[in-house]
């Protein structure tokens, strides 16, 4: 069964950002690799609705709290990587 669709809320740190694609990587500690060279779990801040308010991406090395639609993207012909699309900017929240 697939999580697909469903709100679900990470913990970590975060380690990549991609300002131009608007994404980055957050570690919870499980060691997740989907094969970009970039441990974590994608989150993808991009491809918003019409309308919607952009959402800022935070610093290499934050700790965040990160809740959103779990989704997948395409890696490979049958290999698909998770991902979270926060719904809006008080979705992601950093700590000191």
């Amino acid at each position: 069964m697939h999580n697909t669709g469903l709100v679900v809320q990470i913990w970590g740190r975060v380690t990549y950002v991609n300002m131009t694609s608007k994404y980055f990587y957050v570690d919870d500690g499980c060691g997740k690799l989907d094969g970009s060279g970039y441990g974590g779990v994608q989150v993808l801040c991009s491809g918003r609705p019409a309308g919607a308010s952009p959402i800022t991406l935070l610093g290499l090395n934050s700790y965040v709290t990160v809740a959103g639609i779990s989704s997948r993207k395409l890696l490979s012909s049958s290999t698909y990587i998770p991902m979270i699309r926060p719904r809006k900017q008080e979705d992601i929240v950093e700590y000191p």
